[in-house]
């Protein structure tokens, strides 16, 4: 397994961490979409285990409630056989105190949620381990964003086979590439979320067209800055995308503040059959999970995605798994 990862890889992993979208180059992009491809098939195995990371440790730190990304970190890891040692949450909360007791056991690598921005770079500059950023605040989330684009790839390149630099090489039909000039709505709170702006870089980096759309509570100012244009409604948005990208609204705004009532924002921000309608036919819808049902998607398209949310956790899954090997090997590479 990996030769075969390895073999994906024309450009060599150069980062102990993965911090930020805003690090990468396009082509550090493309090298961990790449590598996710290979271990995307682990999945469909008899045996969903490689011995790629045999004898390292990783460490899932997550502060703030994210269970379904924590297990799925955690179950990336031990599909690579790295031993995987999630930190309770209440300890994970206070991560500058564990530096040390990290470092005594050699750590490997460390995946770190946590609501307060910076915190995964402050961990990069004290540890010797390799540092996964799974969400800071609303500050970043590029495992999410990465994971957001092998889906897109994935669903563009269906029925073609997949070689290296697919989204962005030549393909069939001559657009450029899978996500170079397509057009991407983003609605709902971008505000709260991580991946929000983890997504519009990257988009934005690999060649594709952002439109953002929601409550104005719940669209953060400036956002042009990151590329995105700025649409009057989510109609507007929605109309003629060739995906959507639906991030839900966080638990602590739901107290009359940005939005009166879960009625008033599925009528104002969430997406309908009647609005998906609008998008182009076929368009992908990307969610964060299960989503809530008569909030950020009415129940008709909840069911009609049900299969595609599927898809997508295993999209997650591979993607999780590059990265913590591509970290890994350049560890091994830098000793």
């Amino acid at each position: 397994m990996s030769a075969t990862a390895a073999g994906t890889a024309a450009l060599r992993w150069g980062r102990k961490d993965l911090l930020a979208v805003a690090d990468l180059s396009a082509a550090e992009a493309r090298l961990v979409l790449d590598t996710a491809e290979p271990f995307r098939e682990v999945a469909g195995r008899p045996v969903k285990k490689v011995p790629t990371l045999r004898g390292k440790t990783v460490f899932p730190l997550f502060a703030a409630a994210a269970p379904a990304d924590c297990a799925g970190f955690d179950v990336a890891a031990r599909r690579l056989s790295a031993d995987s040692l999630v930190v309770p949450r209440a300890e994970a909360a206070d991560a500058g105190r564990l530096v040390d007791a990290l470092d005594a056991l050699a750590a490997d690598l460390l995946v770190v949620r946590h609501p307060h921005p910076g915190v995964p770079a402050a961990l990069a500059g004290r540890l010797r381990a390799g540092i996964v950023n799974a969400g800071d605040g609303a500050h970043e989330n590029p495992v999410r964003a990465l994971a957001d684009a092998f889906t897109l790839c994935r669903r563009w390149t269906q029925g073609r086979r997949w070689t290296q630099g697919r989204h962005l090489a030549a393909p069939d039909d001559g657009r450029g590439g899978e996500l170079a000039g397509r057009r991407i709505a983003l609605i709902g709170d971008l505000a709260h979320s991580a991946a929000a702006r983890s997504d519009l870089l990257l988009l934005a980096l690999l060649g594709a067209a952002t439109v953002v759309a929601g409550l104005d509570a719940l669209l953060p100012a400036g956002i042009e800055v990151l590329g995105a244009e700025r649409a009057a409604s989510v109609d507007a948005a929605v109309e003629g995308a060739d995906a959507v990208i639906v991030l839900p609204p966080h638990p602590s705004t739901a107290d009359g503040r940005a939005y009166p009532s879960g009625r008033e924002y599925h009528r104002l921000a969430g997406l309908t059959a009647e609005r998906l309608a609008r998008a182009k036919a076929g368009a992908p819808v990307l969610l964060a999970g299960s989503p809530s049902r008569g909030l950020e998607v009415s129940a008709d398209v909840a069911e009609r995605l049900a299969p595609d949310l599927r898809e997508q956790a295993g999209d997650a899954l591979a993607v999780r798994m590059a990265v913590l090997y591509l970290l890994a090997g350049y560890r091994e590479e830098a000793a």
